[in-house]
């Protein structure tokens, strides 16, 4: 658990709950009530609840705490009817007793969708009646976005209770759910205090403008948002942004910029998209730069990324079939010349190779005429199977990075079998100890 600091203020008073008649080597009974409720927002929601068997005294303490994390484990494939409906009447039940006045968090994560409409849409009433500073729905499954929860019209009108509940947000968390244009717009309108924005999966965004200098957005995630095909980006406060490649992406005004996520799909048009929408200015500041390729590099002509002089980590997620020509990722590790750490993680799903494993270990011949970064210490190389492909890269960064001298092999993600990543560790074993130069750690995970 990760440890938060806390500052709760609450304006139930301590004779709301039961009277302290407490054992004398009952020490934490002793405390007050709001460090209780703060020490029981710490703990899952059913957790929290079980406490009011302890004593008289803790029967209501759970009802007040600040946070409400209704998460439940789930695998989409086999959510039943009667499982939805357990869950929704348990969050009901929680709503029901719930007496905190205000929340501080908010979240729910389950599979659902438009059939339970008339029960998220009291849910989201009941969070912005408690003036929710971080609110979350999560409702991830294997259906078509045709059936997602729509959010609601009604919210955007600033007439009625709801009026000046909006103030209070500060990260707002969609996925799987359909939010349009006209719904981020109104939040971004009205959430003054709002910091984080996430949307996943919505199929009703199409034309996203988000800008303006007075907002104080530091994290925008747009993900998985298919229909999405324009987004201009003007915030100068925002610091990290994860974002797809689309037909129009313009990204300007955005000074504090130090880490971006970005999703391509496998064309090389996608990867000229790419070059010009970093190219407008955000490039040169970035830090940390995350990328998800498909075979977006299939073109014969080299590849030419614009300069990253201030990134020094890269992350490169490449998915393909298992025999791509990999040393084109390298691409952007020769645009960053002060490159710390590399990271490339090879989601291949096909285990047959038609150029088969390389068996032997390998030598590592004299470098090649190449710019690398100055900097580069740790190369880390996830999903790896030691197929020839997978050999030719690490060579390539071990006789170009001069100051290498970390090379980890994580086999994880080399499909799910067990077997499969217990022949990559041998594989990787085999092939690389005892070759690499003596300043080079090889880890093997």
């Amino acid at each position: 658990m990760d440890r938060k600091r806390f500052r709760y203020v609450s304006n139930f008073q301590p004779k709301k709950c039961a009277k302290r008649y407490v054992e004398a080597d009952d020490q934490i009974s002793q405390l007050p009530d709001d460090i209780l409720v703060c020490i029981l927002s710490l703990l899952p929601v059913k957790e929290s609840a079980r406490t009011s068997v302890l004593s008289s005294r803790w029967i209501n303490l759970w009802k007040h705490t600040p946070s409400l994390n209704l998460d439940a484990p789930f695998t989409p494939f086999e959510v039943r009817d009667i499982e939805k409906y357990n869950f929704v009447r348990w969050v009901n039940c929680v709503i029901r007793s719930h007496k905190a006045p205000t929340l501080k968090e908010f979240v729910v994560r389950f599979t659902l969708d438009r059939e339970n409409r008339h029960e998220i849409t009291r849910w989201l009433e009941f969070a912005f009646s408690r003036r929710v500073e971080k609110l979350e729905f999560d409702f991830y499954g294997y259906h078509d976005a045709s059936y997602y929860y729509r959010f609601p019209e009604k919210f955007l009108t600033l007439e009625g209770p709801l009026s000046n509940k909006f103030k209070s947000i500060k990260v707002l968390s969609f996925k799987y759910l359909n939010v349009t244009d006209e719904d981020i717009d109104f939040f971004l309108r009205n959430c003054p205090l709002l910091e984080q924005l996430i949307v996943h999966g919505s199929e009703k965004i199409s034309k996203l403008e988000i800008c303006g200098s007075s907002l104080r957005l530091k994290h925008l995630d747009m993900h998985c948002c298919y229909n999405m095909k324009s987004l201009e980006i003007s915030v100068p406060s925002i610091t990290s942004l994860a974002v797809p490649i689309l037909e129009r992406l313009l990204i300007k005004n955005v000074p504090m910029l130090v880490e971006m996520f970005v999703n391509c799909s496998a064309d090389c048009t996608n990867f000229r998209n790419l070059s010009s929408a970093l190219s407008g200015g955000c490039i040169s500041q970035l830090k940390i730069l995350r990328l998800s390729l498909g075979d977006l590099l299939g073109t014969r002509k080299p590849c030419i990324f614009p300069q990253l002089p201030k990134l020094k980590k890269l992350e490169i997620e490449y998915f393909g079939q298992g025999v791509e020509n990999l040393i084109k990722t390298t691409v952007f590790v020769r645009a960053s010349p002060y490159l710390e750490e590399f990271v490339f993680k090879f989601m291949w799903y096909d285990l047959r190779s038609r150029d088969g494993l390389v068996k032997d270990a390998i030598s590592f011949p004299v470098k090649d005429e190449i710019v690398f970064p100055h900097n580069h210490k740790v190369f880390k190389f996830c999903g790896y199977y030691g197929r020839t492909n997978e050999i030719e890269l690490v060579r390539y960064i071990v006789n170009n990075c001069l100051v290498l001298d970390k090379l980890i092999i994580n086999p994880t993600g080399s499909g799910s079998d067990l077997n499969v990543e217990r022949n990559a560790r041998k594989n990787a074993k085999q092939q690389l100890a005892g070759q690499l130069p003596n300043h080079i750690e090889l880890i093997v995970l």
